[in-house]
């Protein structure tokens, strides 16, 4: 029912029992290839848990159940850089807004800045035959290929090499954050700006505001979850039975929507009418086993 390119939308349903707010993080499907959207992760938290730190624990449930997304949307909460990085180590795209103001407005424009380093992201392959994507500075602002990039994955850090002769007659060297080391001119740069600066111009394009108005439609969903299994008002108090009627009602949800599919329906009736005609064969060849003894 749900295909292998699979499209996830990460939201937040806000619940109460007897006083106590507790939080479902609710991870649905929203392909149209599917018969039905489900909702195919459900986690349950109190209150005080953090939006921002909750894509991990998203993540681990998806992948043990085998359910990995290839594009997730989500508000910006969730669109932290750390984020958009465990996305990408999971196979996936995160699609949501940058939180936080863009690092362009808070420059004074006297140096430069990370944002002013054109850069692209390349596949490489570790020691240990793991691949990774890591950004490399392809020039500075002067428009001159440095003699080598190269990505620190620790540390999350740049460094560009230029020989000293290319930048003593450059009329951009006072902006330039550069410094002479061990003979060679080095700029460091931290790597988190300008993926956040790449992902703010995305942001800005016509596919992207596509693909998020998707989020928008899924409040239907929060309110329907509220209304027909009343996930809004629990009548159980504890954080175990809380957390176990959370899950038994997005069960519940799940079979509603399921049942809903005229598509799935049909499918399920036909399977359905294969299985009665297999069993009434069995059945047909025992009667006849037990009636004609060889």
């Amino acid at each position: 029912m749900l295909r292998k390119t699979r499209s996830l939308i990460l939201h937040l349903v806000s619940a109460c029992g007897n006083g106590a707010i507790a939080l479902l993080r609710v991870s649905e499907t929203y392909s149209p290839d599917n018969e039905t959207q489900l909702i195919v992760s459900a986690i349950p938290e109190q209150a005080h848990q953090s939006d921002s730190e909750a894509m991990k624990k998203v993540l681990n449930d998806l992948h043990q159940n085998d359910l990995l997304p290839k594009e997730m949307v989500a508000d910006t909460a969730y669109g932290s850089d750390d984020n958009f990085c465990r996305c990408k180590m999971f196979g996936g795209e995160l699609a949501a807004p940058v939180p936080g103001m863009c690092s362009e407005q808070k420059a004074s424009g006297e140096v430069f800045i990370e944002t002013d380093f054109p850069f692209e992201e390349r596949e490489v392959t570790d020691g240990y035959g793991k691949k990774h994507i890591h950004p490399f500075i392809t020039s500075c602002p002067a428009g001159l290929t440095p003699h080598r990039s190269h990505y620190h994955h620790c540390i999350g850090k740049m460094e560009i090499l230029h020989f000293p002769e290319t930048c003593e007659n450059c009329a951009l060297r006072s902006k330039c954050p550069v410094r002479y080391a061990c003979g060679w001119m080095i700029v460091t740069l931290h790597a988190k700006p300008l993926r956040m600066s790449q992902r703010r111009k995305e942001q800005e394009t016509d596919d992207f505001k596509v693909k998020y108005r998707q989020r928008s439609g899924i409040e239907s969903t929060n309110s329907l979850l509220k209304r027909v299994t009343g996930l809004g008002r629990l009548r159980v108090r504890g954080k175990a039975s809380v957390f176990q009627s959370l899950l038994l009602k997005v069960a519940g949800w799940n079979i509603l929507r399921a049942s809903s599919s005229m598509r799935l329906m049909a499918s399920l009736k036909g399977l359905s009418a294969a299985l009665a005609g297999l069993i009434q064969s069995l059945v047909n060849q025992f009667q006849m086993k037990a009636f004609h003894p060889q």
